[in-house]
């Protein structure tokens, strides 16, 4: 399954920054790579969310998790405190 895995995140929440990995992937792999995730995540927390070039709201309100939902760093996206 082919993907992108060139990006960081800069809303890493329980690492540094350097640490958070971004991959993308079409949407006609998300019914692949999900049920993958799920299992075989191994330690990782995992958020899972769609880009509609709205960055904030997607991390904010449109993503789900596997394993521990984490705090995000939303300041990242133009949120204040």
């Amino acid at each position: 399954m082919p993907v992108d895995q060139s990006g960081t995140s800069g809303a890493g929440g329980r690492g540094r920054l350097e640490d958070a990995r971004q991959v993308a992937l079409a949407a006609a792999e998300f019914a692949r790579f999900v049920p993958w995730l799920m299992p075989d995540r191994g330690p990782l927390d995992v958020p899972v969310q769609p880009e509609t070039g709205d960055d904030l709201a997607d991390h904010r309100n449109r993503a789900m998790w596997s394993g521990e939902e984490l705090p995000l760093r939303l300041e990242a996206f133009g949120e204040s405190g």
